[in-house]
């Protein structure tokens, strides 16, 4: 059986291959972004589980592409899930993990012309 998180970190892979900080904000805001459910106990209770789970799993594999996937979210993602998102970042460019190209400028706001 196929780990349910390969086809996220096949398109986080994607994320290495830009140095445009807002594909990855695009991205991540596809993950971190949920479908409106009725209740909003359960939007709380599925958004906490499934980043926690995003999160974890990026530890695990401790790959460029997972840490592509944290850097973004951390960026995007809900408050509860940018600081654990971050952390995990941190833990993995502490490993040596090379970050994607555009991991010094996402979150800043630059010209882009008139």
């Amino acid at each position: 059986m196929s780990n349910p998180f390969d086809q996220l970190f096949v398109g986080a892979a994607n994320l290495l291959e830009t140095d445009d900080p807002v594909e990855a904000e695009f991205f991540a805001s596809t993950i971190a972004g949920l479908p409106e459910l009725p209740s909003p106990t359960l939007v709380d209770r599925l958004d906490e589980v499934l980043a926690g789970a995003f999160v974890e799993e990026a530890r695990r594999r401790g790959t460029p592409e997972a840490l592509a996937l944290v850097l973004a979210l951390a960026h995007v993602a809900p408050p509860r899930l940018d600081d654990t998102a971050d952390e995990a970042a941190q833990e993995l460019l502490a490993t040596g993990v090379k970050p994607p190209p555009w991991a010094e400028s996402i979150g800043t706001v630059s010209f882009a012309g008139a």
